[in-house]
């Protein structure tokens, strides 16, 4: 997956497979190896990824402008179903890591692999 704005600038894509995880430990194993190759970290608990989410250090490594960052994570429905009220609060890390970044005019954005019925759960977050 490419994403290329406008302005020719090529956004960033990580791609979270979610089959992977069937715990905390293994999201944050996951995400890390999405982000910075294996072994790579990007948080161990919530407050950790948010940080993560929001330094410009992984979202631009090698300095200079950030393009904006697109997080797929497929298997979200597995993710969902082990723990909703745990999916509802990664959903608002994600939700504030975009709103920090929309501030800073870059764009963030992040996409579940759901079923078309499980949207319809996905929590509702203020504009």
């Amino acid at each position: 997956l490419r994403i290329v704005l406008l302005d020719r600038r090529v956004v960033k894509t990580y791609r979270i497979d979610g089959s992977k995880v069937g715990s905390k430990a293994d999201f944050f194993t996951e995400i890390g190896r999405a982000v910075n190759g294996d072994g790579g970290y990007f948080g161990s608990n919530l407050d950790a990824l948010a940080d993560c989410l929001c330094d410009d250090a992984w979202a631009a490594p090698a300095g200079g402008d950030v393009p904006g960052q697109v997080l797929v994570i497929g298997g979200s429905a597995a993710l969902k179903t082990a723990d909703p009220e745990g999916f509802d609060t990664l959903c608002a890390v994600f939700a504030a890591a975009a709103d920090y970044w929309r501030e800073a005019g870059v764009p963030f954005w992040v996409f579940f692999d759901l079923p078309a019925d499980g949207l319809a759960d996905l929590p509702i977050l203020p504009a």
